[in-house]
């Protein structure tokens, strides 16, 4: 049964796989940027879906950014935001483990991308944690040439507006802002930090 969707109501649209026998994942969210309700929630997330595996969307982009040693990978897209309905979940477009031939960096390292608006403060910056760092993109610590321009395309693709034909829609990227969703803001500029990053809470043994 359909369901309605208000305006400038907050999705997400998750990235899922499995490194190393744990879970990770990326998590993006957008604003559907209208000012009439979406009759259909479902129709819209698939039409988001659409977009998302095409020439212009994160998908494919993401899969030439990871090893292929991250597996069972899959895509939930998810209106959480006034109101939460269930996750749509799709199989990526090409393949569903990642693109980068051989070996991966351990699960907690990664390599981060820094996303901002255009206003200044904490709130205006957020941060992608991007998991299976191939092992040849890395060199002392550093990303490597291949690394940065891989990532340079994805990042790209993360402040594209995304319109969808049926329904018309546009969704904009966001932060999404957990404690007042309706003001999460765009972002419009991204950077790429040079090393890579240990992340605690990864470490087997170490966090929660």
């Amino acid at each position: 049964m359909p369901y309605v969707v208000s305006p400038q109501a907050v999705c997400s649209v998750t990235i899922v796989g499995r490194h190393e026998g744990q879970q990770v994942m990326n998590v993006f969210h957008y604003r559907y940027n209208g000012s009439q309700q979406l009759i259909d929630g479902a129709a819209a997330l698939n039409a988001l879906h659409v977009q998302q595996a095409g020439a212009n969307g994160i998908l494919q982009p993401w899969r030439l950014c990871v090893s292929e040693k991250v597996s069972d990978v899959k895509v939930r897209y998810q209106w959480g935001d006034p109101d939460r309905f269930a996750f749509i979940e799709k199989d990526m477009p090409i393949g569903n483990t990642g693109a980068v031939a051989g070996d991966a960096m351990p699960v907690n390292t990664a390599a981060s991308i820094t996303k901002r608006t255009e206003a200044a403060g904490r709130s205006q910056v957020g941060t992608l944690h991007m998991p299976g760092l191939p092992v040849t993109w890395i060199t002392n610590g550093a990303l490597t040439q291949a690394a940065i321009d891989a990532y340079t395309v994805l990042r790209a693709k993360m402040i594209l507006a995304i319109s969808t034909v049926d329904p018309p829609a546009e969704f904009l990227p966001v932060l999404f802002k957990r404690s007042s969703p309706t003001v999460s803001p765009q972002f419009t500029t991204t950077s790429l930090q040079g090393f890579a990053r240990i992340m605690r809470r990864r470490t087997v043994g170490v966090g929660a």
